[in-house]
C-alpha cells in the first residue's frame, strides 16, 4: 500500500497538468509546461551535499533544467549555492556529478557540468569546500551561478591540477545527476 502512494500522487499530477493544458487550449490560451524537480544528495565529510533540480519539458525528449540549487550542510552551518540556466536548446548548462575528493586530510566537493556541446570548454568542473565556499573552477563555459567563477589562474590551475591527478583523491562513488525524471 505504501509503495503505490507515490506513484498514485505522481500519476494524479500528471493527469492534472494534462487537463489544465487541454483546457487552456479549448480557452485559447498557451498550454501549461510540465515541470518537475530532482533531488540527489551525497556525503562529503564532515557534510551532506544536496542538489535539487527544477526542470520542465520545454520540448519533447529535451527538458529544460531552468535551476539547480546546491546544499552544503555541515554541523549544522548550512550554505547554498543556486545555478540558474537560460533555455539554449541542447546546449544547456547542467550539473551531471557530484563528487568528494580528499586530499591531505581536507576534503573538497567537485561539481562536473556540462552544456552537452562538443568542444574543449564544454565541461567543466567547480571546487568548493565542504562548508560550501567556492575554490576555483576549471575552463569552462560556466556563467549563470550566484559566484563569480575562478579560472585561468596559475594558482587556481595548479591547485586543481594537483586535486584531480591521482585517482586515490576520489573518496565518494559519483552521484549522477540526470536530467529526465
Amino acid at each position: 500500500m505504501h509503495d503505490i502512494f507515490p506513484k498514485l500522487c505522481v500519476g494524479l499530477m500528471l493527469f492534472h497538468a494534462v487537463l489544465a493544458g487541454a483546457h487552456a487550449a479549448d480557452q485559447g490560451l498557451a498550454p501549461v509546461t510540465p515541470r518537475y524537480a530532482k533531488h540527489d544528495a551525497f556525503l562529503c565529510a564532515p557534510a551532506k551535499i544536496s542538489i535539487d533540480t527544477q526542470c520542465e519539458e520545454k520540448e519533447q525528449d529535451l527538458p529544460y533544467c531552468h535551476t539547480q540549487s546546491v546544499q552544503f550542510d555541515a554541523h549544522g552551518t548550512k550554505t547554498a549555492v543556486v545555478y540558474k540556466y537560460q533555455f539554449n536548446r541542447g546546449n544547456q548548462q547542467f550539473i551531471t556529478t557530484g563528487e568528494c575528493y580528499r586530499k591531505n586530510d581536507t576534503s573538497y566537493v567537485v561539481l562536473s557540468s556540462t552544456n552537452f556541446g562538443n568542444c574543449s570548454v564544454c565541461e567543466w568542473a567547480d571546487v568548493f569546500t565542504p562548508q560550501g565556499k567556492y575554490l576555483g573552477s576549471t575552463a569552462g563555459m560556466f556563467d549563470d551561478a550566484n559566484f563569480k567563477h575562478l579560472s585561468g589562474t596559475k594558482a587556481v590551475d595548479d591547485f586543481l591540477n594537483d586535486l584531480f591527478k591521482q585517482d586515490n583523491y576520489h573518496v565518494s562513488a559519483e552521484k549522477h545527476i540526470l536530467r529526465t525524471r
